[in-house]
């Protein structure tokens, strides 16, 4: 199909579908200001409770430190939640259960919530069934679970807002790169001011397992380059570009 068929069919349907294969394009871009979080209220709240279940956890091995350090390490896992949450207003996020935060999260390719889903029934099971917590070994296990939880979702306090993609050279033009440009909105969640100048191999009039749905506006094409603007509506898409953009932020 010649890249004036494309167009037409394009202009006629108003989508297209954008290779985002996370190989082809490279990142740059910026998180929302404000400092990295840490010093907001449950910045501060997570920080605490992670940094008393160390405590507790390296200074006795008896019963009650290891059950004290166990609902510390969940008080700090639920500040970073509820904080996460608040930025990335992960309710709205294109997932399944989206009111499960560390499930929402794992479907970002944020983290892997087996662990951490292992402490929270752990510290229900200590508090409200009276059982004891596991050895001092296995609760250090968990404190260091906690660690890289806090640690790896430490850069997501500040998420990303706008971001630019750069990929390979345009055919038949002077410009050097392909470019994708878009705003992310979080509350409400959006993704937006979609903007594309793309050489015609990675655009489609059609379908393609694995690429983006864009509803289109201004679309122009010229010498097999095409530049356009839209709106990234379609769920599979929203998350498929959520994705990828946290993988390049992290």
């Amino acid at each position: 199909m010649t890249s004036t068929c494309i167009l037409v069919i394009m202009q006629i349907d108003g989508k297209a579908w954008i290779c985002i294969d996370r190989d082809v394009w490279s990142f740059s871009g910026g998180g929302k200001p404000g400092g990295d979080g840490r010093t907001d209220p449950l910045g501060i709240r997570a920080s605490k409770a992670y940094l008393h279940a160390v405590h507790r956890l390296s200074s006795d091995t008896g019963l009650y430190n290891r059950i004290d350090g166990i609902l510390a390490l969940k008080r700090a896992m639920r500040a970073r939640l509820e904080h996460l949450a608040e930025e990335l207003n992960l309710r709205a996020m294109p997932v399944d259960d989206a009111g499960n935060w560390l499930n929402t999260l794992e479907q970002l390719g944020i983290i892997r919530q087996r662990m951490l889903r292992k402490l929270n029934k752990l510290r229900n099971s200590v508090e409200h069934d009276d059982a004891e917590p596991p050895d001092w070994e296995q609760c250090s296990d968990l404190e260091e679970v906690l660690w890289y939880f806090l640690k790896v979702t430490e850069s997501y306090l500040r998420p990303p807002v706008d971001l630019e993609l750069e990929g390979p050279p345009l055919a038949n033009s002077t410009d050097n790169d392909s470019h994708l440009g878009y705003k992310v909105s979080y509350t409400p969640f959006a993704i937006e001011a979609f903007s594309v100048r793309i050489n015609g191999d990675l655009t489609s009039a059609s379908p393609v397992k694995g690429w983006i749905e864009v509803r289109l506006q201004n679309i122009e094409e010229r010498e097999g380059i095409y530049k356009f603007q839209g709106d990234v509506v379609d769920v599979p898409s929203q998350l498929a570009v959520m994705k990828m953009l946290f993988e390049k932020f992290s």
